[in-house]
């Protein structure tokens, strides 16, 4: 059966205020059926942040104590150890 959402809402039969709760793949769904007048009686709720004043943070980090620069050169690289080869009376495998 495949009902689109709309028509699946409508077969609710649901009156204005009323609402449908019901879980979808372990999330909660609510549907609330709104009259028009209502939607135009409520106005929309001011921010609680609008007459804040947002304030500009500035730090003044202090230099470290001291400070050393390392500069580095590039030469030969140092040769690679020789690997040690165990002889058979050491119990080579």
């Amino acid at each position: 059966m495949n009902v689109s959402l709309t028509e699946a809402i409508g077969q609710l039969n649901l009156r204005p205020g009323q609402a449908y709760r019901t879980t979808v793949d372990g999330h909660e769904v609510e549907v609330r059926m709104l009259d028009a007048a209502s939607k135009e009686k409520t106005p929309e709720e001011p921010s609680p942040f609008a007459d804040g004043v947002m304030v500009d943070l500035w730090l003044d980090i202090p230099d470290p104590p001291y400070v050393k620069i390392v500069v580095s050169t590039p030469g030969p690289a140092d040769p690679f150890d020789p690997p040690v080869i165990p002889t058979d009376e050491e119990g080579a495998a």
